[in-house]
């Protein structure tokens, strides 16, 4: 009875219209997909290289320097690795705002060049099987790393619309 008889609150029925308004223009991924094809591709692009950068420098020191040739142990590898993450912990942010005030492209192109050259010269470090360089080399990839994923949610963003900027940066 109360139900019926009650009229609901102006502030209830504008909430109500304001979400009814919103549920005709939300977007799902495969908007994304059919309208922004190609920024949905870069952004896939960009996660890709800089997982593989921070992919190589972390995971495959471990492989490499746990091999035979150099016989560290795991915790040894894991301890150094840990030095060059408390370094990459105050590089990113820093890159984060070279990116604010240089631009997201210059700095992230300053991370692809890195990588592709970082293995030239961080695997011969690592050959010397001395301490201080391999965490040279670490801290030198992750620093190369953070060029790359410092910039890389705000130039996601930047390429979607608002309306469709959760699915076309989760998708990505």
């Amino acid at each position: 009875y109360i139900r019926k008889q009650v009229e609901d609150a102006p502030i209830f029925e504008e909430a109500l219209k304001r979400e009814e308004a919103e549920a005709e223009t939300r977007t799902s991924v495969l908007d994304a997909i059919k309208l922004r094809p190609k920024q949905v591709l870069t952004a896939m692009g960009l996660r890709f290289s800089e997982n593989i950068m921070y992919y190589m420098v972390v995971t495959f020191t471990i492989s490499y320097l746990s091999g035979d040739d150099f016989g560290f142990s795991t915790a040894h590898i894991l301890l150094l690795l840990l030095v060059g993450h408390a370094v990459h912990v105050f590089v990113v942010p820093w890159c984060g705002h070279l990116s604010d005030v240089f631009g997201r492209r210059p700095v992230y192109l300053v991370g692809v060049i890195g990588a592709a050259t970082w293995g030239f010269w961080a695997f011969p470090l690592m050959d010397t099987a001395n301490d201080v360089a391999v965490v040279a080399a670490i801290v030198l990839g992750l620093i190369i790393h953070a060029f790359m994923y410092a910039p890389q949610p705000s130039i996601m963003s930047e390429m979607f619309p608002t309306r469709m900027r959760y699915a076309g940066v989760s998708l990505g």
